[in-house]
């Protein structure tokens, strides 16, 4: 966890994604992760490099035709950012 951000390392989320089946759901990230990046860079929090890593991974991965990227609001300041396999 970073921040509020709870989320999965950059590794785990390339060892889920390559393990993936065609419409599964990882679930990556869940906070505001644009916000909790930006609030952990500015905190010298040590994991930010790895929640900003986990978080360009899965856009290449949507951006490659391999994940869709979709956030589900799980209460007030909290949105759930899962990405199922293509």
């Amino acid at each position: 966890m970073t921040g509020a951000c709870e989320h999965t390392t950059a590794c785990e989320f390339q060892e889920r994604l390559t393990a993936a089946q065609p419409g599964a759901v990882i679930v990556y990230a869940t906070g505001f992760l644009a916000e909790d990046i930006h609030q952990a860079f500015l905190k010298k929090d040590p994991n930010a490099t790895e929640l900003s890593q986990v978080a360009g991974l899965a856009l290449k991965a949507a951006n490659g035709g391999n994940a869709f990227l979709t956030q589900r609001r799980i209460g007030p300041p909290t949105i759930r950012i899962p990405s199922t396999e293509t």
